[in-house]
């Protein structure tokens, strides 16, 4: 959100004041986007306008660059947004906007414009990107290696959740059917498992179904499962040594 913030910030400020310094020199074509635009408040449209009469940008571009714009406000003004739905309050109606690829398009879009620009306009240079070249590699180097650690982790996750689809589907239909492991009957009214639920899940042992799969089917955490686990293999073996003796 800090790049995004600084890409389109910088961006903006230098597409108008690099317009402004061009319409310095007398030119009827500048003089009548001052009268359309800056008259109506609308100096930003008029830059967008400028942009794509002068093809430095398409116009399918222009209204990413507005969308890039708006969103940039929405960081500003409306970071609630873009955050909710991180914490316990997902559930609030709010539309979640956060855009995981806004902070790419915005860098490319704001060099090819910058570059664009300088056949067209008198530029205005700045300290600012260097001001922030600093922040900005170590941000960019900061997404990198959150981006390959998740993306190792979503490989984890879809393993595991294949094999739990395995062992899901290695479950006779007919023990499910008589299980009925989704059952209100197999809680109580705190949560916990009840007799009929502690049944279900030492079957689901007997068959080798894993903890992990367990608390899926079951509805409860891994913790508990991996509980009830133990308390299983305790039971196998003590039932053992009744049989030993």
């Amino acid at each position: 959100m800090i790049l995004i913030l600084f890409y389109m910030e910088n961006l903006k400020t230098f597409i108008l004041e690099s317009i402004e310094n061009t319409n310095i020199i007398p030119n009827e074509d500048e003089s009548e986007y001052n009268k359309k635009t800056i008259g109506k408040g609308k100096l930003f449209e008029g830059a967008r306008s400028r942009l794509v009469k002068k093809g430095i940008i398409s116009k399918e571009e222009s209204e990413i660059l507005k969308e890039l714009i708006d969103y940039r406000n929405d960081i500003g003004h409306r970071i609630y947004m873009l955050t909710f739905d991180v914490g316990a309050y997902s559930s609030l109606g709010i539309k979640p906007r956060y855009d995981y690829t806004a902070a790419k398009k915005a860098r490319i879009l704001r060099r090819k414009i910058m570059n664009e620009m300088g056949k067209h306009f008198i530029l205005t240079l700045s300290f600012d990107s260097l001001a922030f070249e600093s922040a900005e590699n170590s941000y960019t180097k900061e997404i990198e290696r959150l981006k390959k650690k998740i993306n190792k982790g979503i490989e984890a996750l879809n393993i595991e959740a294949t094999e739990i689809n395995r062992q899901i589907n290695s479950i006779p239909k007919s023990v499910i059917d008589k299980l009925q492991p989704g059952h209100p009957k197999n809680h109580k009214g705190n949560g916990t498992l009840s007799p009929q639920g502690f049944e279900c899940v030492f079957t689901l042992f007997e068959l080798q179904v894993r903890p992990l799969t367990v608390s899926y089917i079951m509805r409860c955490s891994y913790r508990t499962a991996i509980s009830w686990y133990k308390k299983w293999k305790e039971s196998k073996k003590h039932d053992s040594l009744v049989g030993v003796k």
